[in-house]
């Protein structure tokens, strides 16, 4: 059988080098519109050391997504390049936002969700009780603009997810579907009537049954990641080795 693999981007990549365990697939064909390989990942590698990254800089390793993302570092032999930010590194808590031509840092700390910091109007843990007393709007999907403002307030919305969906992929947060990146989220209100309620229920949930853990998390890269606390990783050669690495 040959099967042929739509887009040459990362997703790409890993599909036809998953496909090559499969003995009924005998040829792989990878089909990419551009003249390179690798999606928005490019590393560009100067004469001195210094990595600029045009895309994507470090990789989350949070949820069965890094957890699966680390399990592909581990089979293509790339253990050894990673280079993992800790949370609690300055790298990893210092996000800045421009708002009315100022630099702004982003609550990163317990106490500092309780204090009222620009550019937010008051303090974040407020949220809480927008959450609370705003309704459930029944739905499949949403922007996540629009469900960030009605669940946890406008301030939330415009300064903090706004910017991050810009960094993340360039996209419009009003644009995007609130499936992106809280699509749990958005599961809770649909199922409890509020994000608190569902988040809590979760959590009591899981002292009476303990979940399964999936086998990747049994992994060495996976559980070094745990264990030292990993808020983001990147490679030593910039992460465009992981794309010339597929490549072979």
């Amino acid at each position: 059988m040959t099967l042929c693999v739509l887009g040459g981007g990362i997703a790409g990549l890993t599909a036809a080098h998953y496909a090559l365990n499969n003995p009924a697939v005998k040829r792989i064909v990878v089909l990419e519109s551009s003249s390179r390989l690798g999606g928005w990942i490019q590393t560009t590698r100067n004469p001195d050391g210094v990595l600029y990254e045009k895309g994507p800089r470090t990789v989350r390793p949070a949820g069965p997504q890094g957890a699966n993302t680390l399990a592909l570092v581990e089979d293509l032999g790339l253990a050894d390049s990673v280079r993992p930010v800790t949370y609690g590194h300055p790298s990893s808590t210092n996000r800045l936002v421009l708002v009315g031509g100022k630099l702004h840092k982003l609550p990163s700390t317990l106490s500092s969700v309780f204090r009222n910091l620009p550019p937010f109007s008051r303090p974040l843990a407020l949220a809480v009780f927008k959450d609370l007393l705003s309704p459930r709007i029944k739905c499949e999907d949403t922007s996540l603009y629009e469900f960030v403002a009605r669940r946890l307030g406008n301030d939330i919305a415009q300064y903090a997810i706004d910017p991050m969906v810009r960094g993340i992929c360039a996209g419009d947060s009003k644009q995007v579907s609130v499936h992106f990146i809280a699509k749990y989220l958005h599961q809770m209100e649909q199922e409890t009537g509020r994000i608190t309620f569902g988040v809590a229920r979760d959590y009591l949930k899981g002292f009476v049954v303990k979940p399964e853990v999936p086998l990747v998390e049994n992994l060495e890269l996976v559980k070094q990641a745990r264990g030292e606390k990993w808020a983001v990783w990147g490679l030593e050669n910039g992460l465009e080795s992981l794309v010339e690495t597929l490549q072979k």
